[in-house]
């Protein structure tokens, strides 16, 4: 009995070993993938096994292969098909195997920031430029000192500045922490000179208000002209477009504090 088994197996993988050295040999070009398999039929004596349906899923092939293993022609075929198949004897099963669809997941939505910027007394404070760290463009505070602004992740660092108060980098991984933010006044040394446009004075010796806008401050602005560039970087300086909208080339409205308009110094 146990040497009827090992015949049997023995002449199975004699069998198995006999389709797998079958040489095979094609040339086709954008054919319909039953035109291979009549071909690995009349060359190798196998049959394939299959349901129309599925073959109809199929893609038109093309093969170049010469005197090459069953198995590599069989590779050679299938790649890329929603079909697999497998060796049982002398017949070649055929069934569909749909293609993974690989997805692609979507970037998470921008984050929403809102907060408010006030001093050191608790005032608010109006046209503090807000700006994600590293990029240009982004808001500025409203009169009451508020802001809402948009960031693309958790990870995002936004940096407050403001001409007289102290420059301020912060994250947004918790953005609670933007319900209030205090920023400190620069400390601006009373024996500063300040030139006024007539002469060069002590701030200690000047009652007006006067106020020095460097180049620094306006360099990297992107704003289409010089006007537009103060906007923001000097308290109580309010700029508007007048009648003519906002094209690049209109004039600009200033005033102080919403009263007389000042006088600039360039």
């Amino acid at each position: 009995m146990r040497l009827t088994i090992v015949l049997i197996f023995a002449a199975v993988f004699q069998v198995c070993a006999a389709g797998h050295a079958q040489r095979v040999s094609l040339s086709l070009k954008q054919a319909p993938i039953e035109v291979a398999f009549t071909k690995i039929s009349k060359q190798t004596g196998y049959t394939f096994l299959y349901n129309n349906e599925s073959i109809v899923q199929a893609s038109r092939i093309t093969v170049e292969a010469k005197n090459v293993d069953l198995g590599e022609a069989l590779n050679l075929i299938f790649r890329e098909q929603p079909l697999s198949y497998s060796i049982a004897g002398n017949t070649i099963v055929v069934k569909y195997a749909p293609i993974p669809v690989t997805t692609v997941s979507a970037p998470p939505p921008p984050i929403e920031i809102r907060g408010r910027i006030i001093d050191d007394e608790g005032a608010p404070i109006a046209n503090v430029s807000i700006s994600l760290k590293g990029q240009q463009g982004g808001t500025t505070t409203d009169e009451n000192g508020y802001f809402i602004i948009e960031v693309p992740n958790s990870r995002s660092k936004l940096v407050l500045s403001h001409v007289s108060f102290e420059t301020r980098e912060i994250g947004v991984e918790n953005p609670s922490l933007f319900s209030s933010v205090v920023l400190a006044r620069t400390n601006t040394s009373l024996n500063d000179i300040v030139v006024t446009g007539y002469a060069t004075q002590r701030k200690t010796n000047i009652t007006g208000a006067i106020d020095v806008v460097s180049s620094k401050a306006i360099a990297s602005r992107p704003q289409a002209n010089v006007a537009q560039m103060l906007q923001g970087v000097t308290p109580g300086l309010n700029i508007s477009t007048n009648n003519s909208g906002g094209e690049p080339d209109a004039n600009m409205n200033f005033n102080i504090r919403g009263m007389g308009s000042p006088f600039l110094l360039v």
